[in-house]
Order: structure tokens, then sequence, then C-alpha cells
């Protein structure tokens, strides 16, 4: 029997895997409590790299790394945030299936779309949908909703706007906060 040798694994969404590999070199010094900022996080990649290698392909990258579950790469955001490497994700043991499944619930979601948009034209009456728009998304989770309505009411000579918003998620498991809507009879 002939074995292969182990290769590394490469988180999805990473396009240059020397990038990522590298990237895991700069860091190794880094945990939860000792973070690496993303400008000396860039500069050390390229250094080892090139440093006419593009920087926003390195940060692209290494962003697309710390979003997958079976990365060893992880970040935390906001002030004081940065990137570190998970604890204990040497020793990780990365489930593929797993990592899969999450891809295809992001997959799941945008095939979502469409029929949230069909169900405000038709059960809610909105005649102007679109889920284009979730398609423009920069600025993280809450930047804009996946699927947009807008309806336009002229009653007694006065115009009124009602824009309604909708955050589609396959299932639970992904979604942060549980949201009933201000008017249910509608």
């Amino acid at each position: 029997m002939i074995e292969k040798p182990e290769t590394p694994y490469i988180p999805v969404g990473v396009k240059y895997p020397a990038v990522y590999q590298a990237a895991l070199e700069v860091m190794k010094d880094t945990s939860e409590d000792a973070l690496m900022s993303v400008t000396e996080l860039v500069s050390g990649v390229a250094k080892i790299l090139d440093p006419d290698f593009k920087t926003y392909l390195i940060y692209k990258d290494v962003s697309s790394a710390s979003q997958d579950a079976g990365s060893r790469i992880s970040s935390r955001k906001g002030r004081g945030g940065g990137y570190f490497i998970s604890a204990g994700a040497a020793d990780q043991s990365v489930d593929v299936d797993q990592v899969k499944v999450n891809k295809q619930d992001k997959v799941l979601e945008q095939h979502l779309w469409p029929i949230v948009s069909l169900w405000l034209r038709k059960a809610k009456s909105v005649v102007r949908t679109s889920y284009q728009v979730a398609n423009l998304k920069r600025g993280g989770v809450w930047s804009n909703p996946d699927v947009v309505g807008l309806s336009t009411f002229e009653d007694l000579g006065f115009f009124d706007v009602e824009v309604v918003t909708a955050e589609v998620k396959p299932n639970l498991h992904n979604w942060r906060y549980f949201v009933t809507p201000k008017h249910p009879s509608r």
C-alpha cells in the first residue's frame, strides 16, 4: 500500500496557500492573549514571500483563513483586536464534512433570497423587492440585509414609504438573535 504524504489543511477561500503557511510561521508566538496586528502580520508575510507581493492579497487570504472553522488562524475584531493561532489548533483534527456543511449553509442562504423576495411580493404585498443588494456587502455582518422591499402609499394626498428588510438564515444554528416582527398582523 502506498502512503500519501500528509498535506497541511488549507482553509476554504485561501487563494494562495503560501500566504497561509507564511502567516502561520509569522504568528507562531501569538495566542489569544498576545495578538498580532494586521499591519505586523501583512508585513511579516510579505518579508517571507516577496516584498512586492500585493498586501491586499495577503490580507484577503488571512481574513478568509480566520473565518474557516478548520483553520489554525483566528481573529478578534474591534478595538485591540488582531490575529492569533488558536490554542490547541496544532492538535486539532479537521472534520472536513463539517467544513463542507458550513460552506453549503452559505450557498443555501443565497438560494433562499429569491424565495423570500417572492414571498414578500405575494404574501406581504410588498411591490418592489430585491435580493441583489446582498451581493454588495462591505463592512460586516449587519452592513446590509439580504432582501429589501419598498412599498409606497398615497392616501388623501399624502405620500408615505415603508421599507421592509429581511436577513435570511437557513437554520437557527448560525443566527445570533431571534427577532420577531413588530407588526405580526401584517
